[in-house]
């Protein structure tokens, strides 16, 4: 009998884990958009992305079920999550900040040692089943700025039960505390996301990507082209808000927007508007000719609502312009609205 139960053993078959490349190729892409919603700055996401594949392939041989490798990829991405966000400032746009800037003032030079937002490109994020996350709910600045707001463990209970699908006992478990604490924090986390103004009858999963939109794209692209103010504004709402990350100094309505872009339109000539996407939302990567070639503006994203520009960030910070700019990255014109 046991020589029988021996070999029935020796027939059993092996349980494979992946490998680091193929676990980087099952898990990236999500992780990259849940690490990215916790920490609002892709460089950090992937930092903490890397450290969490090598910590899982390397702790492999005690996960034992595959189906526990899922769970424990998750729990080691949130809680190096929460340990970059210790004694770390919230992330945030400019108009989050302080009052609107008189457009008659000088705007006030970058600062990018503050923790600004940074845009995500939607290539970035990738198209594997495993990232059905990153589609499911729309990266957009509006909500990725409202997360920020919350405390990171909300914040991650939030993300994990509403995004990435997960029970509340589930949650619960990763986050070492209970059932009702998570609810509890969950309850918390909706009741401040219900305040932030931004994301009144905001639905970013319900985003029109219809010929209107297409309409307003090519509109706003001929008005740069061409360096048309009047037609670029025509596209505003009249409480749409201009910002500029590193600079702190923003814009809010058409006349003081038009008031800020009128000297920087009458000296600009020739850009170049290269169309792609960010947090789910139409962005362009601008430049024009200077000494040594072509130098860029920033990364414009749009935020449209109700048939109109709502907003216009441009980070106008080099890392963030490569990330968009180089080879394969930045423009993806098979996407259309």
């Amino acid at each position: 009998m046991r020589r029988a139960h021996t070999t029935a053993a020796r027939q059993q078959p092996a349980i494979v884990l992946p490998d680091l490349d193929a676990l980087a190729r099952q898990y990236r892409p999500a992780l990259l958009a849940f690490c990215y919603r916790m920490l609002g700055s892709q460089s950090e996401a992937e930092d903490v992305v890397q450290e969490t594949l090598l910590r899982t392939w390397r702790s492999r041989p005690a996960i034992d079920d595959p189906a526990r490798l899922r769970a424990w990829v998750y729990k080691v991405a949130t809680h190096a999550c929460l340990d970059a966000l210790r004694g770390h400032k919230r992330r945030a746009l400019p108009d989050a900040q302080g009052k609107p800037w008189d457009p008659r003032l000088p705007s006030v030079q970058g600062e990018d040692e503050l923790p600004w937002l940074e845009p995500l490109p939607d290539a970035a994020q990738g198209g594997d089943p495993e990232s059905a996350l990153a589609a499911h709910e729309s990266v957009s600045l509006a909500f990725l700025a409202a997360l920020q707001r919350l405390p990171p463990r909300q914040r991650a209970a939030l993300i994990l039960q509403e995004v990435v699908g997960w029970e509340v006992d589930e949650v619960a478990t990763l986050l070492g505390t209970t059932s009702a604490a998570v609810n509890s924090a969950l309850q918390r986390a909706r009741a401040t996301l219900r305040q932030w103004p931004d994301l009144e009858g905001h639905d970013p999963a319900k985003a029109p990507r219809d010929e209107r939109l297409r309409t307003l794209l090519r509109r706003y692209v001929a008005a740069w082209r061409k360096l048309d103010l009047t037609d670029l504004v025509d596209l505003l709402r009249e409480d749409a808000v201009l910002a500029m990350p590193p600079s702190p100094s923003w814009y809010r309505g058409r006349r003081n927007i038009r008031a800020f872009l009128r000297p920087w339109f009458r000296s600009w000539r020739a850009p170049l508007v290269r169309p792609t996407w960010a947090n789910g939302q139409p962005a362009f990567a601008i430049s024009f000719p200077g000494p040594g070639g072509r130098q860029p503006l920033g990364i414009q994203v749009l935020t449209i609502r109700g048939g109109a520009i709502a907003r216009i960030d441009v980070f106008m910070q080099p890392r963030v312009w490569s990330r968009f700019t180089r080879p394969g990255k930045a423009a993806r014109p098979e996407r259309r609205p």
